[in-house]
């Protein structure tokens, strides 16, 4: 079973939105890759999916933009935003837009201002599997910032399905790094 249509997304074109483009005062940093991601088996019904990119902008020009629900889906062709009690511990809607549908999912929030945010539930449409979503920023320099999104799925799919944690991270792997292009493409965009 294929849970999602990544060609859809597929139009924009990774590998140019994360070229190197450093700004006149800020200097790459020997040795850092420009992005990064993989899948970890941690178990057998464990994965652990791990993308990052840096992002040539302060943390909090990456925070501004990264917090800015209502203005996400201009830049964003998968996540569409949350609204709700956005604060740590609050309950929010996640609109996420994939090829075939559009999906609203209820939330609890974990909420660190300024440093990530992120959610552990079951999924929907597997209620034995659990994700655990984070979006964080690390300032690695005084004009460079590494944004990383990970998730680890834990569980089982419906019984008679081909839903496994391994086959989700895969798939989610692909999402997470068309975000990770198009946030860095979005951030650079408007403090260049």
């Amino acid at each position: 079973m294929k849970l999602l249509n990544l060609t859809a997304f597929t139009s924009i074109t990774i590998a140019t939105a994360i070229a190197p483009a450093f700004a006149k005062d800020c200097a790459p940093v020997d040795g850092l890759p420009l992005s990064g991601y993989r899948v970890d088996t941690m178990g057998e019904n464990q994965h652990h999916v791990h993308t990052e990119v840096l992002i040539n902008a302060t943390a909090s020009e990456v925070w501004g933009v990264l917090s800015d629900f209502k203005n996400m889906p201009s830049w964003s062709t998968t996540f569409q935003g949350m609204v709700g009690d956005i604060r740590d511990g609050g309950q929010v809607t996640v609109t996420y837009k994939f090829p075939d549908r559009v999906a609203e999912i209820p939330h609890t929030i974990s909420y660190n201002e300024g440093v990530g945010y992120g959610w552990s539930d079951p999924l929907g449409f597997a209620p034995k599997m659990a994700d655990n979503h984070v979006f964080e920023i690390e300032p690695v320099s005084e004009c460079l910032t590494r944004f990383k999104q990970y998730d680890t799925f834990t569980g089982v799919g419906p019984e008679g399905s081909e839903i496994t944690t391994a086959f989700i991270s895969q798939d989610a792997m692909g999402v997470y790094r068309i975000f990770n292009a198009e946030l860095k493409v979005a951030v650079e965009a408007k403090f260049q």
